[in-house]
């Protein structure tokens, strides 16, 4: 298995392209199915950004970097041609606009793009949480047609996130749908 959690720098510049984002993508994709034709990629998603601008007086401030939800989409499409799973970081974190939360928390740098430890920990935990949590749960029960969970006998849904003390932080304002949506 193969994580892919790269991309928020290539999607922070202002001539953001969402097909050569794409095609660099299926090109890394590429060199690791030579090696192992039968990997599976779990991509990442972006976090939230924002994008330094100067203002009057060369004042510099931040703008919510919309390329973030563009680069959620491309993630979404390279796991439906590869099978994948996406783990939506984007999402889980607040959507867009959701890192000044995190800064403001002192879960995010003062680029507004890169997490501080704490923010990183967090999100290592949720993730590590989330593959455990699917690790732990039969395919079978997956309804890969309609990327939606399906009730076991025991009526719990497989691949949902239930908060706990190591997943729930204050600044996270949206519960994901799933940890992982599979193809």
């Amino acid at each position: 298995m193969v994580v892919f959690g790269i991309g928020i720098n290539d999607a922070s510049g202002p001539n953001f392209d969402t097909a050569i984002f794409r095609s660099r993508y299926l090109r890394l994709i590429d060199s690791v199915r030579a090696v192992n034709p039968d990997c599976a990629f779990v991509f990442i998603t972006n976090n939230d950004s924002y994008k330094a601008v100067r203002g009057r007086r060369r004042r510099k401030r931040y703008v919510v970097n919309t390329n973030g939800a563009e680069a959620r989409k491309v993630f979404y499409q390279l796991a439906n041609e590869t099978q994948g799973a996406v783990w939506d970081q984007f999402e889980i974190m607040g959507g867009l606009g959701s890192m000044e939360q995190w800064c403001k928390a002192r879960l995010a740098q003062r680029d507004h793009v890169h997490f501080t430890i704490g923010g990183y920990q967090i999100l290592g935990t949720m993730l590590g949480d989330a593959i455990i949590e699917a690790a732990n749960c039969p395919i079978s029960n997956y309804n890969i047609k309609h990327s939606r969970p399906n009730k076991t006998k025991e009526g719990n849904a497989c691949y949902t996130t239930t908060p706990t003390a190591t997943t729930t932080h204050p600044v996270r304002h949206k519960e994901p749908k799933a940890p992982f949506v599979r193809y």
